[in-house]
């Protein structure tokens, strides 16, 4: 008695059994059919499922797409910003939705750039003027006194030191207006500087910086020129000569003038390592600094500015090597 699963005659049957007053009833399914459905069922059910996720993974992509679009595009139109321009606003483009506020907070932000860029040009251009007067006055002065015939040989070398002191100030006064209002870089390419006649003439003027004890040795391996205006070259070297002289007061100062590098070695106090990560901090002062913090700050302006490079390798109580490649 029972049900079974028999094949006769290769097929397969559900037999069911059943006695009743010692007689056997039983009957025969053929269920051929109901495999065979049963196997299409199981294939459209994999099929099905496989459709609803193709469905599912394409509508998901497709609404992704659709919400992302907006955003790529609010980054794309945030990547083509320009300060300068002061029309070009983001929200116009965009829906009242979070896209929207979004762009509204940039286009707010970007106004507040445009202030501080106007602040900052308006405060160049009057410092600019105010500082060029006194400066046309000290040149005129020193001309006056240099063509008095009967002024002293050393009070002329000092008329000389001062009108070329305040030639030096007007030129770093052009160079800080260049850094300030980042001109494009074909008008600096106009401009051809050699570097060694400025790295004589940058001893001499730091001359009386530098200690007694100390000596100053010059290589020059070759005769390189870069594409820059002469005050921002002497600026940048200047600072890192001047450094040298003051931190150094025994030992010597070597000079390097490579085809495409120029260094300073000293035998200075050093940078404690605390330091060295901070040195090109604007206004950052090391322990026993005389300085005011902006002269390698400065330097690495100029060094961003036309892709140049300076490194620091220096150790406390040792001294300091200062490269700067262009």
């Amino acid at each position: 008695e029972g049900i079974h699963d028999i094949e006769y005659k290769n097929q397969s049957y559900d037999l069911g059994v059943i006695k009743r007053e010692n007689i056997d009833y039983y009957i025969l399914y053929n269920d051929d059919n109901f495999e065979n459905l049963e196997q299409k069922i199981i294939i459209y059910l994999v099929t099905g499922c496989f459709i609803i996720v193709c469905l599912t993974t394409w509508y998901g992509l497709s609404l992704s797409k659709k919400v992302l679009d907006p955003i790529l595009s609010l980054a794309n139109k945030v990547k083509t910003l320009n300060p300068e321009i002061t029309s070009n606003y983001l929200a116009q483009h965009y829906a009242n939705d979070e896209v929207g506020l979004l762009a509204l907070e940039f286009d707010a932000f970007q106004n507040r750039i445009q202030r501080l860029i106007r602040h900052e040009r308006d405060f160049m251009g009057n410092a600019s003027h105010e500082l060029r007067t006194p400066l046309a006055v000290i040149i005129a002065a020193s001309e006056n006194l240099s063509l008095q015939k009967e002024l002293p040989t050393h009070l002329q070398q000092k008329v000389a030191r001062i009108r070329r002191s305040a030639d030096e100030m007007t030129e770093r006064l052009n160079v800080l207006l260049t850094l300030s209002r980042q001109q494009e870089e074909n008008q600096d390419h106009k401009h051809k500087t050699y570097l060694s006649p400025i790295i004589d003439q940058l001893l001499i003027d730091y001359h009386d910086l530098l200690a007694a004890p100390v000596k100053v040795i010059s290589n020059f391996h070759a005769s390189p020129w870069v594409k820059a205006p002469n005050a921002i070259v002497a600026m940048l070297m200047g600072n890192l000569i001047k450094n040298a002289f003051i931190f150094t007061k025994t030992g010597n100062i070597t000079i390097e003038l490579n085809i495409n590098s120029f260094s300073v070695s000293d035998t200075g106090c050093g940078i404690a390592k605390n330091d060295i990560n901070q040195v090109f901090e604007r206004g950052f002062q090391g322990k026993n600094s005389p300085g005011s913090g902006f002269g390698l700050d400065i330097s690495q302006r100029i060094c961003d500015h036309y892709n140049w490079q300076i490194n620091i390798n220096s150790q406390e109580g040792r001294g300091t090597c200062v490269i700067w490649t262009f």
